[in-house]
């Protein structure tokens, strides 16, 4: 809120300038739009930002390309956060080829433009090719931006999310501490940012059964992200069910059911019902507590609902739907419908296959699995 007062402040001073410079201006406005995401107020951000592209598209100079290619770096971090990674994509490549038509697709812009499309090969869910991406792209960043820049913490919890799909947890609980100590000493310990690396901590400890660390971690995550963005933000709600994971691995499940209970509200408050992957998430969470309790039907109904939704916004060879389907195959086969189970199978496990590897621990599982229900039905 201070933030916008200053803003709009700083506009009003420009705009009373003899002469006015409208690049000035559009420099303010683009700082309006980074606030209302960071606000998750996703709407009026959008509106604006492509307002501005629009005018701005009709100048010329070096210093218009660079906001040109500002304004289509926000209009692709706006889709994105939307859950619509394809126009994303469209508005991050052209953004990067205004910089390169003036030799600035190294300048930080240029680079974080470069991460945002490696980037986005894990959210296509193929972890492999990011990682491979990743790799190049971080003496880059270093020599950029800096060991003590918020860009490295990015980069370095990303990498940790990436080699975590791909099961190589002993270096991704390497990378996910590094963005810990880089957040903390960039931001402070009650950040946001902070926060997310705490998260992605979490997950990997939850992963190796440190279910009593991890639940430390994002139990702090919780209170940072409540206390600077409020109860209702996106990202609040996804802190929310990242907690509400662990405690169901922990089988304290009245709990994890409060803290889905906030997870969906915040996600509700700030998407339309099923059109983001976090909500795609919350259900595929909750089928987890319903199953932990015994409710198998409304498990399966839940995992249902994930999967369906996580084909519609990331793809059917997504390894979120092989998560899904393996689930709600392993209900159904505890329900004994074996043939159900069999054909979800058939769906999920050549995901994993392809994505994370025959050796990796989620392959060898659900593999095992599947070859239990086939034995059960009398298949070779």
């Amino acid at each position: 809120d201070e933030a916008e007062e200053m803003l709009e402040e700083t506009m009003g001073m420009r705009r009373a300038l003899p002469d006015v410079d409208w690049l000035r201006i559009a420099e303010v406005e683009l700082k309006q739009v980074e606030l209302a995401m960071d606000a998750a107020d996703y709407g009026p951000a959008g509106e604006l930002v492509a307002r501005l592209s629009s005018q701005l598209d009709n100048l010329q100079g070096e210093r218009t390309a660079l906001l040109r290619a500002q304004a289509e770096e926000l209009q692709g971090n706006h889709r994105f956060l939307i859950g619509e990674p394809a126009v994303a994509e469209g508005h991050w490549r052209q953004a990067l080829e205004i910089l390169r038509e003036h030799e600035l697709d190294n300048s930080q812009l240029g680079v974080t433009l470069q991460y945002n499309l490696v980037m986005l090969r894990g959210t296509a869910g193929d972890y492999p090719a990011e990682i491979a991406g990743l790799r190049p792209l971080i003496p880059k960043f270093e020599s950029t931006f800096g060991l003590l820049h918020p860009m490295m913490q990015t980069i370095e919890v990303e990498m940790a999310w990436a080699l975590t799909m791909v099961s190589e947890n002993a270096e991704a609980i390497e990378w996910a501490e590094r963005s810990l100590n880089t957040a903390e000493r960039v931001y402070g310990a009650d950040h946001p940012e902070v926060a997310d690396s705490l998260g992605t901590v979490a997950m990997i400890h939850a992963d190796l059964g440190a279910l009593a660390e991890a639940a430390s971690h994002v139990e702090r995550a919780v209170e940072i992200k409540r206390s600077s963005l409020g109860a209702l933000h996106a990202e609040t709600g996804l802190a929310h069910q990242q907690l509400a994971y662990v405690y169901i691995r922990q089988e304290r499940y009245d709990e994890a059911e409060t803290e889905l209970a906030y997870a969906r509200e915040a996600l509700w408050e700030t998407f339309a019902a099923d059109t983001h992957r976090f909500q795609a998430d919350w259900y595929f969470a909750s089928g987890g507590l319903a199953e932990g309790r015994g409710n198998l039907e409304l498990a399966a109904e839940r995992y249902s609902a994930a999967w369906k939704l996580y084909e519609e916004l990331v793809g059917e060879t997504h390894v979120y739907v092989s998560d899904a389907t393996t689930q709600l195959a392993r209900v159904r086969a505890k329900q004994d419908r074996l043939e159900e189970a069999q054909s979800l199978y058939e769906i999920g496990v050549p995901i994993l296959l392809d994505l994370r590897g025959p050796e990796a621990a989620s392959t060898v599982r659900e593999a095992t699995r599947w070859a239990d229900v086939l034995t059960a039905l009398d298949r070779p």
